[in-house]
């Protein structure tokens, strides 16, 4: 497969991408405080000191819009390898190898 044609599914494919659990997405101010222990090295344990617990907010997301974003860019990235592989192998073909 030629450089153009894969660029060019690669340039169709591109959106503008957000996280679905970016501030921006958000429509609500509602969130959910969960309780995080934060650990600076794995070796705080030896060295006595304690992780600090700190408090984050999450916003609420539509977990089926995160699956599908997922999916997306994982089919996305498997044709995107697939290409490559094509090319590779058509290079190989084309040094006599």
């Amino acid at each position: 497969m030629k450089k153009s044609s894969m660029s060019q599914i690669q340039s169709k494919e591109k959106e503008p991408t957000h996280h679905p659990m970016s501030h921006e997405n958000s429509n609500s101010s509602s969130g959910t405080n969960i309780p995080v222990t934060l650990i600076r090295s794995r070796h705080d344990h030896v060295k006595g000191n304690k992780p600090s617990v700190r408090e984050i907010k999450i916003e609420s997301y539509d977990i089926n819009e995160c699956a599908e974003a997922f999916i997306k860019r994982f089919k996305q990235q498997l044709r995107i390898q697939r290409l490559e592989s094509i090319e590779n192998y058509e290079k190989m073909l084309a040094r006599g190898l």
